[in-house]
């Protein structure tokens, strides 16, 4: 059996690239089983009615829960979860569950990476407030929408070199793993379909049509949503994050 993580930053894409891979007949995939909310966990994890309890050794639940041998049915191939870069940080049983997956070289890696960074803080702030952190097609609710607001430009800059540590850890981290990396907007938002015929690939199931489960909730172009827009793409102006603004 096949295993692998889904790994990456919120508001990148992992929500539609989770519901995508669960509708796979050879994948069992998991959710965000780290969730710091322990009753957001339960519902992520449909073996045995168990989820992760804080303070309890991470490594051995991946073992001994997650990735442990049991009858999933002949077509089953291949059994990951989605994990972000901040999950399992708080204390040393929890840190456990990465010493873990960097050991075992075997387990495959797939990094969801988001170029633009305003635009995934900016959805961040936006759920924040509405609380709608994704929207299925087959839905009546829409997508609500949020007021313009500020973004001070020192906080901007803290979570851009943040989520871009991030990133560069993940990919130094994992060198040594099956690992492909999997872009929101290149990837995702233009070739979806062929996409999921590589991560298939990459994963060593059968060619799948991968449906579009969720839509997109973005109603207002960056500029419409921050007041302060103008300010920050100054402020971010001969920087490495310049090529976030229009």
């Amino acid at each position: 059996m096949l295993k692998f993580i889904l790994l990456g930053y919120s508001r990148s894409g992992s929500s539609l690239l989770n519901f995508a891979l669960r509708e796979h007949p050879e994948i069992e995939m998991y959710g965000e089983l780290f969730n710091i909310n322990e009753e957001v966990r339960q519902k992520f994890f449909h073996v045995q009615n168990i989820s992760y309890q804080d303070g309890t050794d991470a490594a051995l639940f991946l073992k001994d829960t997650v990735f442990c041998e049991r009858d999933r049915g002949e077509k089953q191939k291949a059994v990951g979860f989605k994990i972000f870069y901040y999950d399992l940080r708080n204390d040393n049983e929890a840190r456990k569950a990465w010493n873990y997956l960097l050991s075992q070289k075997d387990i495959h890696v797939i990094h969801l990476i988001r170029r633009n960074l305003l635009e995934c803080l900016i959805s961040h702030k936006v759920a924040m407030q509405t609380e709608q952190w994704l929207l299925e097609k087959s839905s009546k609710t829409k997508s609500v929408e949020v007021a313009a607001f500020r973004i001070e430009p020192q906080d901007c800059r803290g979570f851009f070199e943040n989520v871009f540590a991030w990133q560069e850890w993940a990919t130094r981290s994992f060198k040594d793993h099956p690992f492909i990396t999997v872009e929101y907007e290149a990837d995702i938002c233009l070739a979806f379909q062929e996409t999921m015929n590589r991560i298939h690939n990459f994963l060593l199931v059968s060619p799948y049509h991968a449906p579009m489960l969720l839509q997109k909730q973005a109603q207002k172009k960056p500029r419409e949503q921050v007041c302060n827009y103008d300010e920050l793409k100054e402020y971010f102006q001969y920087t490495l994050f310049s090529e976030f603004f229009e």
